[in-house]
């Protein structure tokens, strides 16, 4: 099986866990309260929504901004290890957006 990179995974980075946790419940998603700073709702499509707080993310996101909350981290699945390099490859030599020139 091939084909582009599935979405299967969003990191919210949420500056209220609990409030966070109510949102999702009351518009119908089961969380699933881990512990630590970190929930989990696996939707029906597959796909995983963790919410964390930021005191979590900086375990594992080396990138952490601090206790701002309020960033998102998508999570790509591809059918074999090999089909990472191509898709992964040209936007990360690319670098992120840039904001356009000011003059």
């Amino acid at each position: 099986m091939t084909g582009p990179p599935r979405l299967t995974q969003v990191n919210l980075i949420v500056g209220d866990l609990a409030a966070s946790i109510r949102f999702y419940r009351q518009i119908g998603w089961a969380v699933r309260e881990a512990g630590g700073g970190h929930a989990v709702a696996e939707l029906p499509e597959g796909i995983r929504v963790e919410l964390d707080t930021a005191e979590f993310a900086a375990v594992w996101d080396s990138g952490s901004h601090g206790d701002t909350g309020g960033s998102t981290v998508l999570g790509l699945s591809t059918y074999t290890r090999d089909a990472v390099d191509g898709p992964v490859r040209s936007p990360c030599r690319a670098g992120p957006p840039r904001p356009p020139a000011t003059i």
